[in-house]
């Protein structure tokens, strides 16, 4: 009888974890191309509670950054140089003066070129320029009201975030070299709103592991006893 009652308990709490949440509102959009570097606010709906008959209980940031452009070097040496292009770039979306989440990407070329040629075309043995570089960031940030104040983001009308993309450029090679940089960069965003029915107390995966562990001890007891 005892491990019987045990054994419900288990079931009634797996089965309370997984339906304690009762849907997910999803915003997306996206921000660029624009030349780097840049901000931009744009609008998002808050979450509405219907009157206090629903609450929020998470809000998940997701953000994917791209860098694309291009970069080049011309060798006015008369000596032979080994030169390394760097081109980088930090995304962050932000509310206020709190960054809520950030991704940051780096793009690399490193080559050879010949003593100068006479032409500064970054062509020819002692120029070279690389077109179509790009690469992507992501990242993910969470935050419920247990961690966080997420008060902002509840009521009947629109939040305004601000997005930035901060580009950096570096070369290296010695003396009497030309480099060449440009670059632009783009923002994918996606706001999700995990709520549950007012009221409901939703168990933290840290809580329920507590409650799943506190059972099972008290099933290993009764089964010793008996």
């Amino acid at each position: 009888m005892n491990r019987h009652i045990t054994g419900a308990g288990v079931a009634s709490l797996l089965a309370f974890a997984g339906a304690a949440h009762a849907g997910t509102i999803v915003q997306s959009g996206s921000l660029g191309p624009n030349t780097t570097n840049w901000s931009q606010s744009f609008q998002i709906n808050q979450f509405d509670d219907l009157g206090g008959t629903r609450q929020l209980d998470e809000v998940i940031i997701d953000l994917v950054g791209r860098l694309e452009g291009s970069a080049g070097a011309e060798n006015r040496d008369e000596f032979a140089k080994s030169v390394t292009l760097d081109m980088s770039a930090m995304f962050t979306i932000s509310l206020g003066s709190e960054n809520l989440v950030s991704s940051y990407t780096a793009i690399s070329e490193n080559f050879s070129l010949d003593a100068y040629d006479g032409t500064i075309d970054f062509a020819g043995p002692s120029g070279m320029m690389f077109e179509d570089m790009s690469d992507t960031a992501s990242a993910q940030q969470a935050y419920d009201g247990l961690t966080r104040d997420i008060s902002p983001w509840i009521g009947d009308g629109e939040l305004t975030l601000e997005a930035f993309a901060n580009a950096g450029s570096f070369a290296s090679g010695g003396g009497n070299i030309t480099f060449l940089f440009q670059s632009q960069a783009s923002i994918d965003f996606t706001i999700s709103y995990v709520h549950s029915a007012a009221g409901v107390i939703v168990p933290t995966p840290t809580a329920l592991g507590f409650g799943l562990a506190g059972l099972a001890g008290i099933a290993g007891g009764r089964r010793r006893r008996n």
